[in-house]
């Protein structure tokens, strides 16, 4: 016995039952009717209807009550003079199915094909006019069909087990069509003007889809599959194993279930449980790849690809794209198109084959061979330049840059506190916070107190806001501090250095003497070497003999250990000569009133001889924290403060002098 209340084979629609319902059309055609679509419901009552018959009556040799019709079940008989009318109507609900309505149905058995079946209909006056709405039908308008055949062909059973039941509704299915399913062989599939779903099997299967929006599963085999009009699917979801490769463009797949099978006039696909390549067409195509790490390609037209589950890459291509990572660290890719501006936080693209598109679940970008702008959101993102001068702003999250050719940027101006960032290490603080940045030429800092490290391939540091501390670590770097009280510690290589605004300090420290100049803007002696400054006010040299000049602004400058010469210049000058024997230079009337904080009496020396004075030219004064020279140039008086613990008017002689 056959359970009728629970689904069946027979729920389906096999290749007989679907050519008996193209012969129905067909036939209903002649007289102008219009085609009717399957039903899902009206479908697994008429299959769960024929299994009734053959299966729980004909194989029980069970005898039905006298008058008692082929319209009968094994639970409910139906009589000829239609005494009890809800067995036939009321059959699709009564056996679980999703047709709500009442449903009406034409028998037949016996005859050895479908077409010997229709021919008994189309004599038969009562079931002719239902197929063709005459008579007391004439008023009805089927929307919904269900066919079940069974052809046993074994002579033990009564009509040799050849049953054929059509059942008819005139409410629309909600549930939508059944499923069209295919033989082991290679089989010819000529599908309904309507929706359908067909799932083929084993075999070089032949599948022409007809008008409609058609879901369609070859299965196995080197299959060939037109969608027909309308927007049809095809979908590798069911494959069992192997990655394939797949085009919506005709040409034939390869690997795994798509292997040899040929797509015409199908508009979306769905991929398999692997890794899979697929392909899209001109047309708008909706691709979904399923499991597995995928590469899926939209080409043109306004495309939505979902990757599914796996690290899947995703190339939307010419359109508007909905690009949809899914599980997974997914990515989107524009490889082959012009510039493009993307923003993941606020899901807006701009320009080349971004233009329009939208994303969701998407990690990373990989940009064009042009200047891309590639903005990143609350994730770990990973972004790849390529070509071009690329800018990128990675957001929150421990972000992966690697800019490729051109000059590269990495941005972060959008930080709302100060981070520690550089080239080959890992990021702290605010948005820069386990960033790395690889290939990267220009680093932007944000408005607080950063640490930017630079050099090499990173030869362009901007602080921006903030004081900031700017270490440069060789080649020839372009260097702005910004707003902000800086301090850059320069490298070897010709520099371009420019403080900004605010009280900028360049050092020196790790590295032989230098020579800086910040009145000429100029710097020379190794890691000083061909250096030109702006708005730089204070220098720290190296710990070797330097040759320290500032300009006519309030300056800083520290020798550190060595013999250092240091001139202050214009300016009132705040002047170190550090350890060593130091010699500070006042070579002209009006040099300010300069602080020397580390006097060494008896070996540093005040160097006049470009000035024309002496040690007489200067009184001096007795001050808590040592002696203040003044010198009184015709307009103000200038000063030189020596700092120095104890020291005295009287420590001080023509010996500290040189004239």
């Amino acid at each position: 016995m056959t359970d009728i209340y629970a689904p069946t084979s027979h729920d389906s629609i096999n290749l007989v039952e679907l050519e008996l319902y193209h012969l129905l059309m067909n036939y209903r055609a002649t007289e102008g009717l219009a085609a009717v679509p399957l039903s899902v419901g009206l479908s697994a009552t008429a299959g769960r209807h024929a299994v009734d018959t053959h299966d729980n009556i004909w194989a029980q040799n069970v005898t039905l009550p006298e008058g008692a019709n082929l319209h009968s079940w094994s639970d409910a008989y139906y009589y000829s003079d239609h005494r009890d009318p809800t067995v036939m109507w009321d059959a699709p609900s009564r056996i679980g199915s999703s047709y709500t309505d009442s449903g009406y149905e034409i028998s037949a058995a016996g005859f050895a094909t479908i077409e010997a079946a229709l021919s008994g209909w189309q004599g038969s006056p009562g079931h002719n006019s239902v197929i063709m709405n005459e008579g007391s039908w004439s008023s009805a308008t089927w929307n919904a069909i269900g066919v079940g055949v069974i052809q046993s062909d074994d002579p033990s059973l009564e009509y040799n087990g050849r049953i054929y039941h059509v059942w008819f509704g005139q409410q629309t299915d909600p549930s939508g069509v059944p499923i069209i399913e295919g033989t082991t062989g290679d089989d010819d599939f000529v599908a309904t003007s309507f929706a359908d779903i067909i799932q083929a099997d084993l075999g070089n299967d032949t599948i022409d889809a007809g008008a409609g929006d058609d879901m369609i599963d070859g299965g196995s085999g080197s299959d060939s599959m037109d969608g027909g009009a309308g927007d049809d699917t095809v979908t590798y979801e069911n494959a069992a194993s192997g990655a394939m490769r797949l085009s919506l463009g005709g040409t034939a797949g390869v690997g795994g279930q798509s292997d040899g099978d040929v797509l015409t006039n199908i508009e979306h696909a769905i991929g398999s449980n692997f890794a899979d390549t697929i392909i899209g067409s001109t047309l708008a195509n909706t691709l979904n790849g399923l499991g597995g790490a995928d590469l899926i390609f939209g080409n043109d037209g306004a495309d939505t690809i979902d990757g599914g589950d796996g690290d899947d890459a995703l190339v939307g291509g010419g359109g508007a794209d909905n690009l949809i990572g899914g599980a997974g660290i997914d990515t989107a890719r524009y490889a082959g198109s012009a510039a493009v501006t993307i923003n993941l936080a606020t899901n807006t693209a701009t320009g080349g084959e971004a233009e329009g598109d939208t994303f969701s679940g998407i990690e990373n970008l990989v940009g064009s061979q042009n200047a891309d702008i590639l903005t990143g959101d609350a994730n770990a993102n990973r972004f790849e330049g390529l070509g071009g001068d690329d800018v990128f702003q990675g957001g929150l999250g421990a972000d992966t840059m690697i800019g490729h050719l051109g000059i590269d940027t990495a941005d972060y101006s959008d930080s709302a506190s100060a981070i520690e960032v550089g080239i080959h290490r890992t990021g702290v603080g605010g948005t820069a916070d386990g960033d790395v940045l690889i290939y990267m030429e220009r680093i932007i800092g944000s408005a607080f107190g950063d640490d930017l490290v630079g050099g090499g391939t990173a030869p362009i540091i901007e602080g921006a806001g903030g004081n900031d501390t700017i270490i440069d670590y060789g080649g020839a770097a372009t260097i702005m501090g910004g707003d902000g009280d800086d301090t850059i510690n320069a490298g070897t290589g010709a520099d371009s250095i420019d403080g900004g605004a605010g009280i900028d300090t360049v050092r020196y420290a790790n590295t032989s003497a230098v020579q800086i100049d910040l009145a000429a803007g100029t710097g020379s002696g190794f890691a000083a070497e061909g250096d030109i400054f702006v708005n730089v006010e204070n220098v720290v040299g190296s710990n070797a003999g330097d040759t320290l000049t500032g300009d006519d602004q309030a300056n800083r400058l520290e020798g550190l250990y060595g013999e250092d010469t240091i001139k202050g210049g214009l300016g009132n000058d705040v002047l170190l000569g550090g350890g060593n024997a130091d010699t500070f230079v006042f070579d002209a009337a009006g040099f300010g009133r300069d602080l020397i904080l580390d006097w060494q009496d008896n070996y540093d020396k005040i160097d006049l001889r470009g000035s024309g004075l002496t040690h007489a030219s200067f009184t001096e004064v007795d001050t808590a924290q040592g002696v203040r020279l003044d010198y009184f140039n015709g307009v103000s008086t200038d000063a030189i403060h020596l700092f120095g613990a104890s020291l005295s008017p009287s420590d001080i002689d023509s010996s500290d002098f040189l004239v």
